[in-house]
């Protein structure tokens, strides 16, 4: 179902989307989380009553849900969160990396295409071995086949390929009535294409292990370049100012 981000009260469209009223100005801040869902922090009097039904017992509001923070000098205390499957009919106004939390982080800010607020959707860019986050990977693996300025439905996805015994994530672009396609892979031949290069097994400690480095670096430059390309596209000369980084406190942290 779609939630009004104004009223955080849910409609009767049953798309699993974010959706805004018009005249709607304040920014809103969401999280890619591991398990593919779109996540934003819920506060105030709302949380309160959910935080209350979820204590007694009580089914909460469809479209939240309820969990502890995992780090931090908050670890433990429960929060509530607003959960959506995709993002539709918007248009994708800017992209950077910022470093946040100690990680450096990929973000991308959306316009509604009414009067609503600007979206800003993060997810970790680099992950601990220095690879690039699941999500932003297969982001940027679509960059050369996107098209600027054009509507689009952004949904991330995750699934378990009980086969290979591997979980993977991605997002699904879909622009012109069609799912963009990697860059770097044809899936009819099922063989990698274009100028993308490949991880290397390598041996560490004595152990196999892939490095990433020279992936890592040729995909930053894709999404950097792409940023480029956007801020020339909207005219963005300077930071937009919907595209401050919003303050958050330790116990907001996203984990």
């Amino acid at each position: 179902m779609m939630i009004n981000l104004k009223t955080n009260k849910m409609s009767d469209i049953e798309n699993g989307g974010l959706v805004y009223e018009e005249n709607t100005s304040k920014n809103v801040y969401v999280e890619i989380k591991p398990d593919g869902l779109l996540v934003r922090r819920i506060n105030g009097e709302l949380a309160d009553v959910i935080l209350q039904k979820h204590n007694n017992n009580q089914p909460i509001d469809k479209g939240y849900r309820v969990r502890k923070l995992e780090m931090g000098e908050n670890q433990g205390k429960e929060i509530v969160e607003q959960i959506f499957n995709k993002l539709p009919r918007v248009q994708l106004k800017k992209a950077y990396e910022e470093e946040k939390f100690n990680q450096r982080r990929m973000v991308l800010i959306f316009n509604d295409m009414v009067d609503g607020p600007d979206v800003h959707i993060t997810c970790p860019l680099i992950t601990e071995n220095g690879g690039i986050n699941s999500f932003a990977n297969n982001f940027i693996d679509k960059i050369p086949n996107f098209e600027l300025g054009s509507v689009l439905n952004f949904r991330p996805w995750k699934n378990e390929d009980e086969k290979n015994n591997k979980i993977r994530k991605g997002i699904v672009i879909e622009q012109n009535g069609s799912n963009l396609k990697t860059a770097y892979w044809d899936y009819d031949k099922n063989e990698p294409i274009g100028n993308k290069p490949r991880a290397k097994e390598v041996k560490k400690l004595g152990k196999d292990a892939w490095e990433w480095e020279e992936v890592s670096e040729f995909q930053l430059q894709v999404f950097n370049d792409f940023s480029v390309k956007l801020d020339e596209y909207w005219g963005n000369e300077k930071p937009l100012e919907t595209t401050k980084t919003k303050e958050v406190q330790v116990e907001d942290m996203p984990f």
